[in-house]
């Protein structure tokens, strides 16, 4: 199930609104699953939450960029991210830092990036712990509303356990530098072969963890390699997609997970991947209400 769990410095808060048991979890074999969906608009709260979603479960800060044609500071970050927040009236919403891979950023933010000077291009987390003037404005940000807003903070591409630690560790040291009492919740987002095999260190650094099926399809493929990373012709029901699935799940045996991206939109695949260990699916607003149909179809 989403929620906002036990933060750094103290406890985010689940508010209950009017509209907060329209989305209540559904019960499938004694676990409760629970259906989010992705928004980037205040207009995008407002038809997830009347489709019945838990909870905003994916903000990704690099469109919220898009929609303003350049990177934000932390005070233009806390007006656009907050609206989203407030308009979630008390419910969760996860916030995604900024992920600048070759599939995720517009032609506008891309002309207006620092690239790092080396053979291998970083990606996701990597990419903004070495470009960490673009990380602080959003770590700020974040911060600020993690303090009276229940939120998280999702982590892209992360491969590397030591990595949350250090982003840790920067939350830690900007809320002390603001006179701050707690920072956000920290998940990470696993979209490689690589993410899988270090997954139970990323686990020991993350308060959840997330699957981003569209990237992770692309990895296994070998598609990343070639620099294909359009997703709109990735095939969720290739064999090597789901090896890596179960391998993940033999190495964190119990730990619920969460999944984004396409294989969260196709029901046939919803058995396998309950038995797989996810618990909460995040997907498009117009596609909440099929899932959860889908899912309550599955007792």
């Amino acid at each position: 199930m989403t929620t906002c769990e036990q933060g750094e410095y103290g406890r985010n808060w689940i508010g209950r609104s009017s509209l907060a048991s329209e989305g209540l979890p559904i019960e499938i074999d004694g676990e409760e699953i629970s259906v989010s969906a992705s928004a980037h608009c205040v207009e995008d709260v407002d038809v997830a939450f009347s489709r019945r979603a838990s909870a905003i479960g994916l903000v990704r800060i690099e469109r919220v960029m898009a929609a303003e044609g350049r990177i934000l500071d932390s005070m233009e970050l806390e007006t656009e991210l907050g609206a989203i927040a407030c308009a979630s009236e008390g419910r969760c919403v996860t916030f995604r830092l900024a992920d600048f891979s070759p599939n995720k950023v517009s032609g506008a933010i891309e002309s207006k990036l620092p690239r790092p000077v080396c053979k291998r291009q970083k990606l996701g987390l990597e990419y903004l712990l070495y470009n960490y003037d673009i990380l602080k404005e959003q770590i700020v940000a974040l911060v600020r509303l993690a303090q009276f807003n229940p939120i998280r903070v999702l982590v892209p591409m992360v491969e590397d356990g030591y990595e949350m630690l250090l982003l840790r560790l920067k939350f830690k040291e900007e809320a002390e530098r603001l006179k701050l009492r707690k920072i956000p919740v920290l998940g990470a987002m696993l979209e490689s072969r690589l993410a899988v095999r270090r997954a139970f260190s990323i686990s020991k650094q993350s308060n959840f963890l997330a699957v981003g099926s569209n990237d992770l399809a692309i990895n296994v493929t070998g598609r990343g390699e070639q620099g294909i990373w359009e997703t709109h012709d990735v095939e969720f029901d290739d064999p090597r997609l789901f090896a890596q699935l179960e391998r993940l799940n033999g190495i964190l045996g119990s730990q619920p997970l969460e999944l984004y991206g396409g294989l969260a939109h196709q029901p046939e695949h919803l058995r396998r991947l309950l038995q797989l260990g996810f618990r909460s699916f995040c997907v498009k607003p117009d596609a909440v209400v099929s899932l959860r149909k889908a899912l309550s179809e599955l007792n």
